[in-house]
């Protein structure tokens, strides 16, 4: 688009519109303004946008500018509507003075559009079950790519709120063990990049935690985020109420107790009272102040999390995992950096500086600052928008929403292909009025934009409900519920960008369904439609499938390829649930359990498991205890990880050994039925004092000890970690005594990891799952876990006490998920497709009642009638499946990874398919021919 000037006969008559103003934007607002009054359209525009600019920063301006394009767009659209004979009266809001008393040109009479509103809807009305199961079918169609793209949007697009001004906040990630960019950094790191980087003026450390509030039984766990003095200066964070935190408040060492409450805290639990500056909370016994409220909108960094507040890190005993011996473990990596560019600085500038400060810390803490293949760590920088989600996940979240989105697309074209057959049937039986009108003088535009309108207002109606259902349908995803005892809350609500995707969708459904009638409708043969005589549908020749053939076949198509995929997850699903694993959970209830290692040590933290084993070992119904560092079939894995040496044994890809391990008490691995191979397991003489010894599955002992018999073998663990946080623990070696068959786990392929286990009577965790197996179920060992098992002060549970088995079958979530969500698509995919293709039947049956009533008045027998009606519904849906079947086979074997247990050319799943959609379009074809052939052909002829 050639540009234009601004201010004309002014100081900026130099200017362009790209100087300044957002280019997207402005050329949205070009084409929606007429030429006569663009330049002044955008002069009025640049001249706010660049006040708003000096007076409120970058980020403020265009979320201003943004707000004025989505409340000009119909006043603008009716100004261009006026040059076909309508207008929409209404003010632009940001118009100037100078605008508004004349430099733009106003309507000169009273628009008609509000006359041909009205008229598609008294028209609408005559037909009012249709239209409504029209606006329904619609409403579910957008609604459903709506729903998807909102929780698209929340995690990937949407602005953080609160936050003064974005442009110049950078993320600063560090790389992790196995040299993943985008992981946490430890907190001596931080005040290293606080310090040293020139290239910012300040940077912030944050990390969510768990927390008790309340005391007593009606004591709930809520998160918090825990974060430096300086978090609100550096993000820009100016509470409405009260203040942020103060520099005295926040010496670490000695910060103090106090606390900035959530805006959704505030409301919820202080009734929104502006007295509730100076009270205080009880958060894990500890009275802190409040201080401040924090804006409506904040939330935490972390995946759009709803948090309680903020506290300051650095409270004298810390405040979880923020304890002085964490804060100065420059290992313990538990932190994410955000950081303010210093003005004219740039962030080439601040990576350059964060390499150099990064080859540093190698050099001075090596054993901090390599990682398990013996590389240095690195910093990245991202921007404050890159970094709303985590970047690790970004693209499988990306990946999962358009694959959903494909999928509800695919719905609202069954739900559009729907419409287009009822508005050309509604063509069809209106070519009479047309026709009349087009005598009268109509011009065919005329009708076109008519027909349109009544299009664009089902539609638009359509649209309204779908953003209802998608507000609905995304206050599910608000709570995830876990087996933890933490409420996890997200914040998916709908902003500017899913009303106008919303808006999108509908008119753009408007023009996909309504186009076609329109055209069709509007061209009558005037003759034939005069008389009352009936006619071919827009001339088809003979052969030619028509528009509403296709339609038929289109929504077949999809149907099919919807039902194919939703076959395909589930029987994934059912493979996955039946698979051997390596163990049986049945009957076993678990819960974690923790003993704070800086109060029990390690003698006496193992001598309170071993009691609590023993005391809940009492209990009727109890058939085994047993204590195990993970779970290992549970969604966490196995996260305690040791660096190991085998002697002989080099890696061909270099670097460190990382391998898995577990540390159980003796009976662990006979109560969940591990198979052993070879040698024994665990008895309690492999306790403190004795050898060292472990179990390892086949794959470890293929791995090291190829050939050879790994009973009697030794390997060294030369260090280990709980959850990617270092333990201090020796250099140990340890003698194979067993062998375990492979533990499988769906989700790494056919090659699971090297894995070994330990005794816990002689490696000792602080950290622990308690395993109860019941003589009849694990659901009668829940209460037992629930009432025996307290958990201290500070302590989080990590799982709560549940089967093994529904703890198990949370891996399979994503299978099970995309099952149910596909379930529900296809059933409604069918049900429309099933709408189409008896629509369809029928309305050829209404137009070809005299033929049949002919061949049955010359002989004809009502057998031959129903074949010939059938067959030609069921070769639609034969050519509809063909064309499905195109599509379903190549997109199966796209999405084969994704699946477990299920071929890339899944028989089953198509046959299914297949079969059910054959019955149900076989039963949709029969009714109207059944309805036929009952009618008295002799009636028909007489009417006619």
């Amino acid at each position: 688009m050639s540009s234009f000037p601004l201010h004309p006969g002014g100081p900026g008559e130099d200017r362009t519109p790209e100087e300044g103003v957002p280019p997207l934007l402005r050329l949205w607002m070009a084409v929606l303004c007429t030429p006569a009054d663009r330049r002044f359209v955008l002069s009025d525009l640049a001249e706010e946008f660049e006040r708003m600019l000096q007076a409120r920063g970058k980020t403020s301006a265009r979320r201003w500018y943004r707000r004025q394009v989505v409340r000009s767009t119909l006043p603008l659209l009716g100004q261009r509507l006026g040059r076909l004979g309508t207008a929409l009266p209404g003010r632009i809001p940001w118009r100037s003075t100078r605008a508004r008393r004349g430099d733009f040109r106003e309507p000169a009479n009273v628009p008609d559009l509000f006359r041909e509103v009205g008229f598609a809807l008294r028209t609408l009305r005559r037909t009012p079950l249709a239209i409504l199961i029209t606006v329904a079918s619609l409403a579910i169609g957008i609604g459903a790519s709506t729903s998807v793209f909102t929780i698209a949007n929340a995690f990937l697009f949407q602005e953080s709120t609160g936050l003064a001004d974005t442009d110049d906040l950078m993320a600063v990630y560090t790389s992790d063990e196995r040299g993943n960019l985008y992981d946490e950094t430890s907190f001596q790191d931080y005040l290293s990049v606080a310090e040293e980087v020139e290239a910012f003026d300040g940077a912030a450390a944050y990390r969510a935690g768990v927390l008790s509030l309340g005391e007593g039984e009606g004591a709930e766990r809520v998160i918090v985020e825990i974060v430096t003095g300086n978090y609100f200066d550096i993000l820009g964070i100016r509470p409405p109420l009260g203040r942020g935190f103060l520099p005295d408040e926040t010496q670490l060492g000695g910060a103090q107790r106090v606390i900035v409450l959530s805006h959704e805290a505030w409301q919820q639990r202080l009734a929104g009272s502006r007295s509730a500056i100076g009270r205080t909370v009880t958060l894990d016994g500890e009275e802190f102040t409040v201080v401040g409220v924090a804006p409506e909108g904040l939330l935490s960094r972390l995946w759009r999390l709803k948090v309680y507040g903020w506290v300051p890190v650095g409270i004298p005993g810390g405040t979880y995992h923020s304890t002085p011996r964490e804060l100065e473990d420059r290992e313990d990596r538990d932190y994410l950096v955000m950081a303010h560019l210093a003005p004219g600085a740039t962030p080439q500038q601040a990576e350059t500086q964060l390499a150099s400060l990064a080859n540093r810390l190698r050099q001075e803490y090596p054993d901090a600052w390599e990682d398990d293949r013996g590389q240095g760590r690195v910093f990245t920088l991202l921007s404050e928008r890159d970094s709303r989600a985590p970047p690790n996940m970004r693209a499988a979240l990306a990946g999962a929403s358009a694959f959903l989105l494909a999928g509800a697309l695919l719905i609202l074209l069954i739900a559009c292909s729907n419409v287009a057959s009822l508005f050309l049937a509604r063509a069809q039986r209106r070519r009479r009025e047309m026709a009349v009108r087009l005598s009268l003088g109509a011009t065919r535009g005329r009708l076109v934009r008519m027909l349109l309108l009544e299009c664009l207002v089902v539609a638009l109606a359509g649209g309204a409900l779908g953003v209802l259902l998608a507000h609905a349908t995304t206050g599910l995803v608000d709570s995830l519920p876990l087996p933890i005892d933490v409420a996890v809350s997200f914040d998916v609500g709908l902003d500017y960008r899913v009303v106008v995707f919303a808006l999108l969708v509908s008119v753009g459904a408007a023009g996909l369904f309504g186009l076609a009638p329109a055209m069709r409708g509007s061209r009558p043969d005037l003759v034939p439609a005069l008389k009352g005589e009936p006619g071919s549908e827009g001339g088809r020749r003979p052969g030619r499938l028509s528009l509403r053939s296709l339609l038929v076949m289109a929504q077949v198509a999809a149907s099919l390829i919807l039902l194919v995929t939703a076959g395909l997850f589930l029987r994934s699903l059912r493979a996955s649930a039946s698979m051997d694993i390596g163990l049986d959970p049945d009957r076993v209830a678990v819960m974690s359990k923790e003993f704070d290692p800086e109060v029990h040590g390690p003698d006496e933290g193992q001598q309170l498991f071993l009691n609590l084993a023993a005391r809940l070992e009492g209990f009727p119904g109890v058939e085994a205890v047993a204590l195990a560092g993970n779970a290992e079939a549970s969604l966490w894995g196995v996260t305690t990880r040791a660096v190991i040496e085998v002697p002989g044994f080099e890696s061909a890809e270099g670097g460190l050994e990382v391998v898995p391990y577990n540390p159980v008490t003796p009976g662990y691995l006979e109560m969940l039925d591990m198979t052993l191979l070879r040698g024994r397991t665990f008895d309690e003489g492999d306790r403190f004092g004795a050898p060292l010894v472990a179990v390892v599955n086949e794959t470890f002992a293929k791995r090291y000890w190829a050939g050879m018999d790994p009973l009697g073998r030794w390997f060294t663990v030369a260090r280990t970690r709980q959850m990617d946080t270092p333990t201090e623990t020796p250099s140990r070696s340890f003698e194979v005594v067993g062998v375990i068959r492979d533990f499988t786990i769906p989700e790494e392929g056919d090659s699971p990891p090297p894995l070994f286990w330990t005794s816990f009577l002689q490696d000792y965790s602080p950290m622990m799952v308690i395993h109860l197996k019941g003589r009849t179920s694990a659901e009668a060992m829940v209460p037992i876990l629930r009432r025996e098992v307290e958990r201290a002060h500070g302590e989080v549970g990590l799982i709560e006490p549940t089967p093994y088995r529904q703890l198990a079958e949370l891996r399979f979530i994503g299978y099970r998920l995309g099952w149910r969500l596909l379930s529900y698509a296809g059933a409604f995919a069918l049900i429309l497709a099933l709408i189409g293709i008896y629509g369809i039947v029928s309305f050829a049956v209404t137009q070809r009642l005299r033929e049949m009533a002919i061949r049955q008045a010359m002989g004809a027998h009502k057998k031959q009638v129903v074949i010939t009606i059938v067959r030609d519904g069921m070769t639609l849906t034969l050519l509809g499946m063909l064309a499905g079947a195109a599509v379903v086979i190549p997109l199966s074997i796209l999405i084969r990874s994704t699946l477990y247990g299920v071929g890339a050319l899944d028989l089953p799943s198509l046959g299914g398919a297949f079969l059910l959609l054959l019955c149900s379009a076989l039963a949709a074809t029969l009714v109207p021919a059944l309805r036929t052939i009952r009618v008295d052909p002799m009636l028909i002829l007489r009417e006619e």
